[in-house]
């Protein structure tokens, strides 16, 4: 194997972590939005079938979202978009 593609055990780990970290970090913001759902909903003051659409909507967003996923990594790098996606969501909070 060529030197270069080699990779050694701290990258490797390092790379455990950053997934590790990226995914208990979207399960943490995702646990907390859902548990204001209903409390945004009365602020709204929409009933339980406008949540539904907006939830609905929301996963047809994220379904229509996810072949660009791929073009934007392989333009921007994993990393690029995992930073990307980060700064976008906290953009939106």
């Amino acid at each position: 194997m060529n030197e270069t593609n080699e990779i050694t055990e701290t990258a490797l780990h390092r790379a455990l972590i950053a997934v590790f970290v990226c995914f208990g970090l979207n399960g943490l913001v995702f646990a907390s939005w859902a548990a204001r759902i209903p409390a945004a909903a009365q602020d709204l003051g929409i009933g339980a079938a406008g949540v539904g659409l907006l939830l609905l909507f929301s996963a047809v967003g994220s379904v229509m979202a996810l072949p660009l996923a791929g073009s934007v990594a392989q333009r921007i790098g994993t990393a690029g978009t995992v930073r990307a996606g980060g700064i976008t969501t906290s953009a939106a909070s």
